[in-house]
């Protein structure tokens, strides 16, 4: 973590995330002006929240990817700011999940939560 900063690019396919190791990710990207997380592009395939994950007030400067990604507990993402496209194709959504106020000029594919099917 020592090496990143406010608007780092990072790349955690298939990393497993419990609640303290997602937290100090997300200080170590936090914005001095606005308090929320600032990340560049981000990548998150196949990575597995084990906690409950909470993304308040982060924006996204480029492209975010939860593609295949597993959120086993509430994942929120309110007040996002999605700055490229979003993606969570085929993540799954174990228990609650919001979007709340998340906005972006690109698409956001949502996935489906678990057990969904069609």
């Amino acid at each position: 973590m020592a090496g990143l900063a406010c608007g780092s690019d990072i790349d955690h396919r298939g990393t497993s995330f419990a609640r303290l190791l997602l937290s100090a990710l997300l200080d170590a990207l936090c914005d001095p002006v606005t308090g929320g997380p600032r990340l560049g592009v981000a990548r998150f395939d196949s990575a597995t929240f084990e906690s409950d994950v909470n993304f308040d007030s982060a924006t996204f400067m480029g492209l975010a990817v939860f593609n295949r990604a597993t959120f086993e507990d509430s994942a929120w993402f309110p007040s996002v700011t999605f700055e490229d496209s979003a993606w969570f194709s085929s993540a799954t959504f174990q228990k609650a999940a919001g979007f709340g106020s998340a906005k972006g000029p690109g698409p956001l594919d949502a996935g489906r939560p678990a057990g969904a099917t069609g």
